[in-house]
């Protein structure tokens, strides 16, 4: 498999993923309330816990459809790039586990660590690979700033929280949670249109050009 076609299922991973997260904190308690029954209310833990862990492995497409494209630099730079991939990769594997221990433990769900340390470490991993693209260049336009937006969002968002939601015996606005996905889901979109055949040819000019102006600036 090319890195293209790779690039091509981590977006739309990524942008399933970014679907299943914002339905997971938008529409699926409103769902699940329509269907039981039929549906049995004993399985309605079971498939939250499905869901929420569906839509981490699907947002992994994000950071590794970046670096399949390798669009967050090379040479010195490469690093950031496979580094911040890793963080937002431990990120989503903390939040895994969260959702397991959240649904398998629900009493004591609000005082376990590894679902808010889990968005923390995928937000900082995100800060990273977005500051990689963009010192990169290799993206122009919107994409160039979509990974940097997914990372910021999270982090803007909180002090609404804290400010009027979060409180004794109060969790997090579900709507401004969920509002997380929507940039996630733009990120797969930005990774898999940009690893169509027609937009990577498009694009290969503009970096080989780019490749030789550093070239000949270093000659000089």
């Amino acid at each position: 498999m090319t890195n293209l076609c790779k690039a091509r299922f981590a977006g739309l991973a990524c942008t399933l993923g970014g679907l299943l997260f914002l339905f997971y904190f938008t529409g699926l308690n409103a769902l699940t309330a329509a269907l039981t029954p039929p549906l049995e209310a004993g399985c309605v833990p079971a498939l939250k816990m499905l869901l929420t862990c569906a839509a981490a492995v699907g947002l992994a497409g994000g950071p590794l459809g970046l670096l399949a494209l390798g669009v967050a630099g090379d040479g010195g730079r490469r690093v950031l790039g496979p580094a911040g991939a890793g963080l937002a990769l431990l990120g989503l594997l903390s939040y895994i586990i969260g959702s397991l221990f959240i649904y398998n433990f629900p009493e004591r769900a609000f005082k376990q660590l590894f679902t808010p340390g889990g968005s923390a470490l995928m937000t900082l991993g995100m800060l990273l690979l977005g500051t990689a693209v963009l010192r990169a260049r290799r993206w122009r336009g919107w994409r160039a700033a979509v990974p940097l937006v997914t990372a910021l969002y999270f982090p803007l968002q909180f002090p609404l929280q804290a400010a009027l939601f979060l409180g004794k015996g109060r969790g997090p606005n579900p709507t401004l949670l969920g509002a997380w996905g929507l940039f996630w889901l733009l990120l797969g979109i930005a990774i898999w249109s940009a690893a169509c055949p027609f937009t990577a040819a498009a694009c290969r000019p503009r970096h080989d050009a780019r490749r030789g102006e550093l070239s000949r600036g270093r000659a000089a």
